[in-house]
């Protein structure tokens, strides 16, 4: 946390980008502003609502997530042609980032460590590029956080990952310590007095957590068994946010575009999906819905996958809902294909019912990627994509994970391009790599 996210990040790399942004405008300021308070909201990635241009302090974990998203929201703010010292800035955040990510994986291989290095590499010849070109700021690197960055994966390989070794962890632990001092101590010998109460809390707190986890053993919560359903056999994924019965006619009423002959369109998915599937059709004729039939809504998702980064299974929270906290959020997907992983976006998901067994589908906008890239992605290593005309079905079981997708620019005419955030965790970060 001090070396990087609230050293070499904030006290550093961060304060160039400001003197570079001052120098392209305010509007600079103001587009970067309204690009952080639009980032989609993601569990546990900080939302910042009021921007950070007005912030004057924070704390490790929200450097930690502005250095992440710094580039996304940066990288046509500040062209190349006007600003080549700024722009040449952007590709050292770029390697930045890729070696914090490296970095911060919770399991390494040798692979990961060679990647590692050679991200270190990459950062210090595109510092020492900008460097070279900014000399006139007056600008001393030689300090000791930046000199770290060098055997940083030399203490990884000689002691464990970084998860062992971080400050983060007791970052927001000096809140309670302070109370402690000032309701529990009598500010002599401070010390022992404080480690005796922090001792009986960490012996407390064990205890509860021990009492809480046998109490939802023993009685789960039936709010949360009756909000989540298991329509087939697998460990995949779960559904929530269970709607009313809604027939193909009232949706058709409801979004007409969206909803085109649906009923049609979900009638021959359907067939092929049980075709390729090799389960035989109800009577063996082909199935057939009409605008009286019902599916069941539903808005939340649950997807479990393996995580590349840990080899564990690892979780993702879906919305599908167009007024989730008084605003619409339908979640970003990586789907499999035939052809390979595809990005998409949730439109619409629900249940179909064909004789008496349930179908969980997702009505999905499909991005595909740009293979011709402007300039500006392949100098920051940035995924772009582009929205595919019109919709179309998938089912839940294909659905890898979920993903975080951002505008590429505030022009009209690029509106359908998106780029993906590829930061999101260890996992999103080797899967793209």
């Amino acid at each position: 946390m001090h070396f990087l996210d609230s050293g070499l990040w904030e006290d550093h790399i961060y304060e160039q980008h400001k003197v570079h942004i001052k120098n392209v405008g305010r509007s600079a300021a103001v587009t970067i502003d309204n690009r952080f308070k639009s980032f989609p909201r993601w569990s546990k990635v900080h939302h910042f609502e009021d921007g950070i241009s007005k912030i004057t302090f924070n704390d490790g974990s929200k450097n930690h997530d502005i250095s992440k998203i710094f580039l996304f929201a940066v990288h046509d703010v500040i062209p190349e042609e006007v600003d080549n010292a700024g722009f040449t800035l952007l590709r050292v955040t770029r390697h930045y980032i890729n070696m914090v990510m490296y970095a911060g994986l919770n399991v390494h291989t040798s692979d990961t460590i060679s990647a590692g290095r050679a991200s270190v590499k990459n950062f210090a010849t595109a510092l020492k590029r900008y460097i070279s070109q900014t000399q006139e700021l007056d600008k001393n690197w030689n300090f000791i956080k930046l000199h770290y960055t060098r055997h940083c994966f030399d203490d990884i390989e000689s002691k464990g990952v970084l998860r062992g070794l971080s400050t983060k962890p007791n970052e927001k632990f000096h809140g309670p310590l302070r109370k402690i001092y000032l309701r529990l101590t009598n500010f002599k010998g401070t010390a022992k007095q404080i480690m005796r109460f922090e001792h009986q809390n960490v012996i407390t707190t064990q205890i509860w957590d021990g009492i809480n986890l046998l109490d939802a053993y023993n009685k789960p919560d039936p709010e949360e068994l009756d909000d989540l359903e298991l329509p087939v056999n697998n460990d995949h994924f779960r559904i929530g946010s269970k709607l009313k019965p809604l027939a193909y006619g009232v949706l058709k009423d409801s979004d007409s575009h969206l909803f085109s002959h649906f009923h049609i369109r979900v009638s021959d998915f359907m067939n092929i999906l049980l075709s390729q599937s090799k389960i035989p059709l109800p009577g063996g004729k082909r199935i057939k819905f009409n605008l009286d039939d019902t599916i069941v809504p539903y808005q939340f998702l649950k997807i479990n996958y393996e995580s590349l980064e840990t080899w564990r299974v690892a979780t993702d929270l879906l919305q599908c809902n167009p007024n989730f906290q008084n605003a619409p959020r339908f979640d970003f997907i990586i789907f499999a294909t035939v052809t390979g992983p595809v990005f998409a976006q949730l439109r619409y998901l629900f249940v179909c019912t064909v004789a008496e067994i349930q179908y969980p589908i997702a009505l999905i906008q499909a991005y595909k990627v740009v293979h011709a890239q402007p300039q500006v992605d392949r100098e920051l290593g940035l995924l772009r994509v582009r929205k595919e005309r019109a919709t179309e079905l998938i089912s839940v079981q294909s659905i890898i994970r979920g993903a975080v997708l951002i505008p590429a620019s505030n022009d009209p005419l690029l509106s359908d391009e998106m780029l993906v955030w590829d930061v999101l965790d260890g996992d999103m970060f080797l899967q793209l790599k």
